[in-house]
């Protein structure tokens, strides 16, 4: 067998859908052959859709039992997707062109007569995909009714936006970027509180939790790997692991036990008042984003340095006049500077412009 084939039969056991449609690329004409003869030793039909994929492309001959077969592979819910996919791919290899691929994906009904019509053993033309099409009551002559009209008149234009759409994310490059700025962007709003960074990471290791479990209980994610009977144990593992951990952080958060950015910084400054109650002469209250001073700052007369930069002050409230004991009052890196400065020689106060003392 060609060690190309052999790579591309690895891709399809492997099941990764992205994976696969990459593949398509690394298929050639002459490659066709084996991989119609590999069919027949898949043991799922998700292998066998895996591998119908890779004749998107190139038309071959010869494989007319292989697309019949995979007409008949029962179709559910979870693999409609890509099973339609596949058996759109078979008609088209039987009729010898890919001309009504998106006709037959963007009308599933017409998929499936032509689908029977080929079972039965008629070849699946166009003239056979027009025929039935037109066959339909109500689509070929609607009735003269407004709305029914202009619902039509729409459809055409929703699947061009939907296939521009689908072409669009299936762009590695695009898929790429819009994953970086997504990521980064949840990053940036996450990091900048500490409660956020909590809550939404934990429900993103919710999730992830959730999806091991999935992957750990379903044999669909795991067929076609090497041991699928260690990966599903590991996933359950790590699914469980991860989904108590976020389940405990969600519960510490909520109870309390994560603050928020402003309720960090007003414990921050309930903590740097009560040492200064117990005799502390600094009082640091930089870049706690204060619009005015906590008033209880006045009543402690034995601070000689008191520290308000990277704040949002405008002015200071008339308490402060009585405050007569300052030595030091910083105010730096702000566009305003609250400090004053007691004269050595009289009462009166006068402003400074950075760092004031005595």
């Amino acid at each position: 067998m060609h060690p190309q084939v052999i790579k591309l039969l690895d891709i399809v056991k492997r099941g990764d859908a992205e994976e696969i449609e990459a593949a398509r690329n690394l298929v050639r004409p002459e490659l066709l052959p084996e991989l119609l003869a590999a069919y027949w030793q898949l043991p799922t039909w998700d292998d066998k859709a895996g591998l119908m994929q890779l004749f998107s492309d190139y038309i071959t001959t010869g494989g007319q039992e292989v697309m019949l077969n995979f007409l008949t592979a029962p179709t559910t819910e979870l693999n409609d997707e890509y099973y339609t996919s596949g058996k759109i791919v078979a008609l088209c290899q039987l009729a010898g062109t890919f001309a009504f691929y998106e006709r037959l994906w963007y009308n599933r009904p017409l998929c499936a007569a032509v689908s029977e019509r080929a079972l039965a053993g008629e070849t699946p033309t166009p003239a056979l995909v027009d025929a039935l099409d037109k066959s339909k009551p109500a689509a070929s002559k609607p009735k003269p009714h407004t709305a029914h009209t202009h619902m039509r008149a729409e459809s055409p234009q929703a699947g061009e936006t939907e296939n521009v759409f689908r072409r669009l994310f299936r762009n590695e490059t695009v898929f790429i970027i819009v994953n970086a700025v997504f990521w980064l962007g949840l990053a940036a709003l996450l990091l900048t509180d500490p409660l956020r960074l909590a809550v939404g990471g934990s429900l993103l290791a919710l999730a992830m939790g959730l999806y091991m479990l999935y992957a750990g209980l379903s044999p669909k994610v795991t067929g076609g790997m090497a041991q699928p009977g260690f990966v599903r144990l590991l996933a359950l593992s790590l699914g469980l692991g991860a989904t108590v951990f976020a389940l405990l952080m969600l519960r510490h958060a909520f109870t309390g036990g994560v603050a928020s950015r402003p309720q960090g910084r007003r414990q921050a400054i309930e903590e740097r008042l009560a040492a200064v109650s117990q005799g502390s002469t600094w009082l640091r209250l930089a870049g706690m984003g204060l619009r005015e001073v906590p008033p209880e700052v006045w009543d402690f007369e034995h601070v000689t340095t008191l520290d308000l930069s990277d704040n949002h002050l405008t002015a200071l409230p008339p308490e402060s006049a009585g405050w007569r004991t300052w030595n030091t009052c910083i105010s730096t890196k702000t566009a305003w500077n609250p400090c004053r400065r007691k004269s050595a020689n009289s009462r009166a106060w006068s402003g400074s412009t950075s760092t004031a003392t005595a």
